[in-house]
Formats: structure tokens, C-alpha cells, sequence
């Protein structure tokens, strides 16, 4: 992860940039096990908007950051640390974990 990166996912105030924080946060998120994908949700809503892109399943509200995920079946075994695991990796302030779906399309398949 870059400094400017590391910077934005701790809540630097002095990087006010959404769109390096959404991207700081979606790159930690995913590198956990736990996480198969970010979800956007059922009509693509959930997503933090830039001029010319967008980081899906990251939106910050007044109330926090929510953190849209599909997790890996692995996950799904213990979903309490999983959201923990989530919300610790998405930095600072108060976060709230939506956990969307379960993978389990590669149980049993080899992939």
C-alpha cells in the first residue's frame, strides 16, 4: 500500500480525498481471506462515486463507513470475527460491516 494510501485509511485529516480512502479501504478489505468480493448491492447502489469512477461497496454516510461484502465460505464459519476482521481493516471511526452474501460456488469444485 502506497503512504498516501496508508495515510487515507487511517483517517488522515489532512488527505480529504473519498476517493484514496475508498480505494485504501476496498485494497485492505479485500486482502483479507475472509473477503470473496465487495458488493455493491442488489441494484449497484452501494458505491463511494467519483468524477469518472467508482469504488463499489464502500459508502460513507454521517453515520460511518459501510463495508458491503460477499464472504468465502471460510468466512461464513464464523461470521461475528469476519465483520470484526472487516471493520479493523477499514480503519478508523465507526464502521458497519453488511455482509451480503456467501460464496459457495467453489465448495466441492476444483478451481
Amino acid at each position: 500500500m502506497t503512504e498516501q494510501g496508508a495515510r487515507a485509511l487511517a483517517g488522515d485529516r489532512h488527505d480529504p480525498d473519498p476517493g484514496e480512502r475508498a480505494r485504501a479501504i476496498r485494497d485492505a478489505v479485500l486482502a483479507l481471506p475472509e473477503v470473496a468480493r465487495l458488493s455493491a448491492g442488489a441494484l449497484g447502489e452501494v458505491a463511494t462515486y467519483l468524477p469518472g469512477d467508482r469504488v463499489p461497496g464502500i459508502r460513507f454516510t454521517p453515520e460511518g463507513t459501510q463495508v458491503h461484502v460477499v464472504l468465502t465460505a471460510a468466512g461464513a464459519e464464523a461470521i461475528p470475527a469476519a465483520a470484526g476482521t472487516i471493520a479493523r481493516a477499514a480503519g478508523p471511526g465507526p464502521v458497519h460491516v453488511h455482509i451480503e452474501d456467501v460464496e459457495t460456488s467453489r465448495i466441492g469444485k476444483d478451481a
